[in-house]
This record gives structure tokens, sequence and C-alpha cells, in this order.
């Protein structure tokens, strides 16, 4: 499982902050065939809700989730997986939008990506 931690809202411009549990930028997230990632807002982020995942139609764009990002039950998490058949020797690339929602209800928009690359063998 990895996670990414939301720690910063930018209402200005609608950026986040991700970072990965070492605390490493996550905007250009690396993830591995089968992985599981949930995306945890932090205390004191200013970000008070995600509100829905969707991939970005861009040129090149692939999705890489068999299971797409999902809200957690009762929880601020949301969680995806990323799909266990994607080819070992390829390297894929999947721009998505995260909409997230402050503290005063305004409504705010991100782009990340998630990277899987090729296993190394």
């Amino acid at each position: 499982m990895a996670a990414i931690r939301i720690t910063a809202g930018n209402t200005s411009t609608g950026d986040l902050t991700l970072q990965d549990s070492n605390g490493n930028s996550a905007t250009n997230f690396h993830a591995q065939a089968g992985h599981v990632i949930t995306w945890e807002i932090q205390p004191h982020s200013g970000v008070s809700a995600l509100t829905a995942f969707a991939q970005k139609n861009v040129n090149g764009n692939q999705n890489v989730f068999s299971s797409y990002p999902a809200k957690q039950g009762n929880s601020s998490n949301w969680q995806g997986t990323v799909d266990a058949n994607l080819n070992s020797n390829n390297s894929y690339t999947d721009s998505y939008e995260i909409s997230w929602q402050d503290a005063s209800g305004n409504s705010y928009t991100y782009d990340p990506m998630i990277l899987v690359n090729p296993l190394k063998t």
C-alpha cells in the first residue's frame, strides 16, 4: 500500500501539496502495478474534503487504475488500485484531476500524475 498525503491546499492557484510517506513530493507519484494508493488529508492542510477524481483527457494519457480512486466510507480518505495486469515492460502515465474544497466550501481542481515505470530485473 502507498499513501499520498495532502499537506496543503493553495486557494489562489488550486494546487495541492502532495507528499509520499518519506515527505518527498508526490505531485508526479511513482507507483507499481498492483499498488493500492490512499490519498490522506492531513490536519491543518486547509483542505476540508476531496470531492472527485477524474482522468484528464490529454494526448497519451492512460488509465492505470483497475479500481479508480473512490471515497472510503465516512473517512476523508480516497483509495484506488493500480492495475496489476499492466505490462511490466512498459511505462504508463495517468494525468488526473483531484477536485477539493477548502474550509469555506470553495471548490478547486488540481492536476497531478501517477507514473508506472517498467520493473527492473
